[in-house]
C-alpha cells in the first residue's frame, strides 16, 4: 500500500511538472504577443528575456520546494521541458491566434478612428483658421480705411482753412 502511495505521489509531481513546462510556455507567448502588438527594441526583447529565464527558474524552484521539499531529480526537469515541447508543438499556435487575433483588430480599428478624427479635427482647425484669417484680414482692411481716413483729414483742412 505503501509503494502505491509513493507511486501516485511521483505520478502528481511528474504531472505538475508538464503543467509548469505548459505554464513556462504559456507565459512567453504572452510576452512575445506583447512584443508584436507594441513594437521593441531589439534591447527590450534581450532584457526581457533575460528577466524571463530567471523568475521561471524562481517558479520551478518554489514549485520543487512545495512538492518533493527541494529534491531535484532529472526526470522532473525532463517532465517541465516536455511540457514545453509540447506546449509549443501543439497548442502555442492556436493560443498566439486566439489572443492576437482580437486585440490586434480592436487596435487597428481604434487605430482608423483616431484617424478619422485626427483628420475631421485638423479640416476643421484650417476652417477655423481659414475664417480667422479673413476676420483679421477685415480688421486689417477697416484699420488701413481709418488710418487713410485720419491720415487725409489734416491735409483737407488744410486745404479748405
Amino acid at each position: 500500500m505503501q509503494v502505491y502511495s509513493f507511486v501516485v505521489l511521483q505520478g502528481k509531481v511528474l504531472a505538475e511538472m508538464f503543467l509548469l513546462g505548459m505554464a513556462m510556455g504559456l507565459l512567453y507567448d504572452l510576452l512575445r504577443i506583447f512584443r508584436r502588438l507594441f513594437r521593441v527594441s531589439r534591447l527590450f526583447v534581450q532584457v526581457t528575456d533575460f528577466c524571463y529565464w530567471p523568475l521561471v527558474i524562481l517558479l520551478l524552484w518554489e514549485m520543487q520546494n512545495e512538492t518533493v521539499y527541494g529534491v531535484v531529480r532529472f526526470c522532473q526537469l525532463f517532465f517541465v521541458a516536455l511540457g514545453m515541447l509540447f506546449y509549443y508543438s501543439m497548442i502555442s499556435r492556436w493560443v498566439i491566434f486566439a489572443v492576437y487575433t482580437p486585440i490586434h483588430f480592436i487596435a487597428k480599428q481604434i487605430a482608423k478612428i483616431y484617424r478619422y478624427i485626427e483628420r475631421r479635427a485638423d479640416l476643421l482647425l484650417q476652417k477655423a483658421e481659414g475664417r480667422l484669417n479673413s476676420v483679421k484680414r477685415k480688421k486689417l482692411a477697416g484699420r488701413k480705411e481709418k488710418h487713410e481716413k485720419k491720415s487725409n483729414e489734416p491735409a483737407e483742412k488744410k486745404e479748405a482753412g
